[in-house]
């Protein structure tokens, strides 16, 4: 008799295998150190409108696999119906068998919504109108989702010019269990083939205070942000005269050696290998 596909057994082919998932590693927590959840979201618990908002809104694993596939941009990120492009990823899906994302897919629909349809054309319609049923329950509100994942810990990734407000509301919830936290993703201080590169090197700046004509001030600019900004949960108004103060009027420690830099009431720091995270008050 055939095994069936993505059961409580995947790829657990030993009995081995199967006590170390299932009663070791299964029930541990995700500590999540880069993850792509929008913190807006979380602090709004929103709901999803559809299937397709919470799986291809902003999956960029989903559109580059549905590019390669041969789909049009306008099912991708265009502006075609949300059911459209559903039926769009479900039918190129299969394509992807031995890729991990029809796996993770597939592991999804089964842990989520409790469905073990194999994704298709054939299935779209099916799951679109099943999936989208279970979504207009509350278990399926962006905070319900994480704590049903058993999230302990996701660290989001953000701009070094970002606004950290969504995160400060976040944590001031006392009622949310899950910590979000901000890890620093400074890519927009180097695509410099946007339309609006000059203006954010410009901004960027004017946040540390440093005049950037090369690269090398780029560098010192950022590693201003990694060291003072990212270890401190700022809004975006708040963190260029905070920088500034710090260059140049650097507290000192009660031996009179150079402190860390400016930190507010109650935020610490974690360290992962080089990664600096900082744990909003």
């Amino acid at each position: 008799m055939a095994k069936p596909f993505m059961d409580e057994d995947f790829l657990l082919q030993t009995p081995t295998a199967r006590t170390l998932y299932h009663e070791y590693a299964a029930p541990q927590p995700i500590l999540d150190y880069h993850c792509h959840l929008p913190a807006a979201e979380i602090a709004g618990n929103i709901r999803f409108r559809n299937i397709t908002e919470l799986w291809l809104g902003g999956d960029h694993y989903k559109w580059r696999f549905m590019r390669s596939a041969g789909v049009g941009e306008d099912f991708i990120t265009g502006d075609q119906p949300d059911q459209e492009k559903f039926r769009r990823f479900c039918a190129v899906l299969p394509l992807a068998v031995g890729n991990p994302l029809y796996h993770w897919c597939h592991l999804e629909l089964r842990r989520f919504f409790d469905q073990s349809a194999l994704v298709s054309a054939d299935t779209a319609d099916f799951l679109w109108d099943a999936c989208n049923a279970r979504l207009e329950t509350p278990e399926f509100s962006a905070r319900s989702l994480m704590l049903r994942a058993n999230v302990r810990v996701a660290c989001t990734t953000d701009d070094p010019l970002g606004d950290l407000a969504h995160h400060q509301a976040i944590a001031a919830d006392s009622g949310f269990t899950v910590k979000v936290l901000t890890t620093f993703r400074p890519d927009r201080a180097f695509n410099i083939e946007r339309a609006d590169f000059a203006d954010y090197i410009s901004r960027l700046g004017d946040a540390t205070g440093l005049t950037i004509s090369r690269f090398a001030d780029v560098m010192r600019a950022q590693n201003t942000f990694r060291k003072f900004n990212i270890a401190n949960p700022l809004t975006d108004k708040e963190v260029a005269p905070t920088l500034r103060r710090a260059r140049c009027r650097p507290s000192t420690t009660s031996t009179g050696s150079p402190a860390a830099g400016p930190r507010t009431a109650g935020s610490r720091r974690s360290r992962r290998g080089s990664i600096t995270c900082a744990t909003p008050s």
